[in-house]
């Protein structure tokens, strides 16, 4: 009776924690190291469908760094979430303005599985699984921060910058004990350049470039033979975004869409070709204090559409999106409460996600 190869083990392991990690974005990049970063984060995003890069009112770092020098308050934010198949997040932020001309934030995302049930290690003769036994439960973990600045070079026109450190702690290798060793990773990388311009009063767009030289070196834990490390890189994205501020039922109603354009890798591994996903979504002012969302968002659009319409078609799965945001200024001054719900893209649950913000 032979063990199946630590090898096979490893990449099982790997493959599986990482599907459930990323299941809420089925494209062909699910499966990659960075693919956890992709879905929207904070629960206003998650409301407008993934189309928040122009003016967050939160997570300023992490959606767009020039909209940091159009700050005039201070703001903390805390909340989290609970995704399909059992996954979790929490995300925090702060930012403030520095006078005259900067404004400065961090954003903190952590996602991950904190219980992962269900794997086995197998054994065989001849090829054939004879047995199997249960291993004990494991968990996925990422932590990402964004350190950021912006700059307000005129009246229309905002500048910003960041730059990111990615931990992630990923179950690979069981031992003859039934324990998972986890590998993890910490790497500084990953620079976004962001610039502002307010076209009319009521329309702002955002150009962005994301993730730029972000690299990550895997080095496995392994029980008894070594392996050399694997370097993956993060996907670079060129984002375009518009956020438009407009009057429904005479009241205030606000439009949003994102472009994100994630770049071909010239490693030859990765990506093959370039992959368009859009989101979009509005808000609208049901009452004094209380504004309603809903959105679209993981739209994907590849070559597939004309090399390989059916199977584009097949695969074609958006996320649909609905939330609130009130405004609890009679409760206390400055404090605002987001909620939304999405489906999820592989139609295995719905992901929810709330927060609070303090202005002050």
């Amino acid at each position: 009776m032979v063990k199946l190869s630590l090898r096979s083990k490893i990449l099982s392991s790997a493959a599986l924690v990482m599907v459930l990690a990323t299941g809420s974005f089925a494209s062909r990049s699910a499966g990659r190291t960075d693919a956890y970063i992709r879905p929207a984060a904070g629960a206003a995003a998650m409301g407008f469908g993934g189309a928040y890069s122009v003016a967050p009112d939160y997570l300023i770092s992490w959606y767009n760094p020039a909209h940091l020098a159009s700050l005039r308050q201070t703001r903390a934010s805390l909340g989290g979430g609970f995704r399909s198949l059992g996954r979790r997040e929490g995300a925090a932020s702060l930012q403030f303005r520095v006078p005259p001309r900067l404004g400065a934030g961090i954003s903190v995302l952590y996602r991950g599985d904190p219980s992962i049930r269900g794997l086995y290690d197998g054994y065989y003769e001849g090829g054939t699984v004879v047995r199997e036994e249960a291993l004990e439960r494991t968990a996925f973990t990422s932590i990402t921060t964004k350190f950021a600045v912006g700059y307000n070079f005129s009246r229309a026109l905002k500048l910003g910058a960041s730059i990111g450190v990615f931990y992630q702690s990923l179950p690979t290798t069981p031992n003859d004990d039934g324990e998972v060793l986890n590998s993890s990773v910490t790497t500084i990388g990953g620079f976004d350049f962001a610039a502002q311009y307010t076209v009319t009063e009521p329309w702002i767009i955002a150009l962005q470039l994301k993730n730029l030289g972000g690299r990550v070196k895997w080095h496995f834990e392994d029980v008894d033979w070594s392996r050399p490390p694997r370097e993956e890189k993060i996907v670079p994205s060129f984002v375009l975004a518009s956020h438009l501020t407009s009057e429904l039922a005479e009241r205030v109603f606000i439009w949003n869409l994102d472009l994100v354009n994630y770049f071909p890798d010239t490693d030859g591994d990765d990506l093959i070709s370039p992959e368009m996903v859009i989101h979009t979504g509005a808000e609208w002012q049901y009452s004094s204090n209380f504004y309603i969302r809903a959105g679209i968002g993981d739209i994907e659009i590849n070559s597939d559409i004309y090399r390989n319409s059916s199977e584009f078609f097949r695969a074609f799965s958006p996320r649909f999106s609905a939330g609130f945001s009130w405004d609890m200024v009679n409760v206390m001054e400055g404090v605002r409460l987001n909620y939304a719900i999405a489906t999820d893209r592989i139609w295995a649950g719905v992901d929810q996600a709330m927060d609070i913000t303090f202005i002050f």
